[in-house]
């Protein structure tokens, strides 16, 4: 079983969670393109840096949109890997850092994943933030737990 980023439930809200994310280094990739395109761009450079230095695949594997179309792709390294001590592979367009421990307001859903899925399920978190009285400090995080070949009906 792949191994999944660990964290703490600090409470069930109506349709979302509150959880508090332990610290992890982190993989990522910047990706230009659509949100279909650059998971598939982005997951290939970081898989492709983790076969070429044996580091195990966990999840999810984050993708977070920082302007129009323009993406930063990261996988989740193992429980206790620093960044530090994490190898600078041959592809210079991963870069390596450590995550510090976070608070995130999370929802889940099954099926297929697209922008308009993902902007829907945002606009419905960020009115609930809202109107439970939260400052939204960070950009929209979508996190991807089965790998791209798993039939959409069944992730």
């Amino acid at each position: 079983m792949t191994e999944q980023q660990v964290y703490r439930l600090v409470e069930k809200r109506d349709g979302y969670e509150l959880r508090e994310y332990a610290a992890v280094a982190i993989a990522s990739v910047e990706v230009v393109g659509a949100m279909r395109d650059a998971t598939n761009r982005g997951f290939s450079q970081l898989f492709r840096y983790i076969s070429a230095n044996q580091i195990a695949m966990t999840a999810p594997v984050v993708q977070t949109e920082h302007e129009q179309n323009k993406w930063q792709v990261e996988f989740i390294m193992p429980a206790g890997s620093r960044a530090e001590d994490l190898p600078v592979g041959g592809n210079t367009s991963v870069s390596i850092r450590q995550q510090p421990a976070e608070l995130l307001a999370v929802v889940g859903f099954r099926g297929g994943i697209d922008d308009a899925k993902v902007q829907a399920k945002a606009a419905k978190l960020r009115a609930a933030l809202v109107q439970d009285g939260f400052a939204i400090t960070g950009p929209l995080q979508v996190a991807r737990f089965n790998p791209p070949f798993v039939p959409a009906p069944l992730r």
